[in-house]
């Protein structure tokens, strides 16, 4: 749901990321540099919003705060956690 929730947002703002793939409860994302902490905050966002958007959907409460990480790197090898910089920033 999450997934969902993100790529709507990241469609909406005209962003030019584009989804990789999801495994479980990882979501990765191909975003020009630029644009790479914005699509971060987007999908952190998404994930915590979930319960509420589920909620909302089938009507049914879902009283389990999510949250998640966020890294950003050119592969794998070079990440880099910017979870707490965007907590700060929201």
């Amino acid at each position: 749901m999450a997934r969902q929730i993100a790529w709507r947002r990241i469609k909406d703002q005209g962003l030019k990321a584009l989804p990789v793939s999801t495994v479980h409860d990882s979501i990765v994302y191909d975003a020009p540099e630029e644009e790479a902490r914005q699509v971060g905050s987007i999908i952190l966002q998404a994930v915590r919003d979930t319960p509420k958007r589920f909620s909302e959907i089938f009507g049914v409460d879902f009283d389990l705060p999510l949250t998640g990480e966020v890294q950003i790197g050119y592969n794998y090898k070079y990440m880099q956690d910017i979870t707490k910089e965007l907590l700060i920033a929201n």
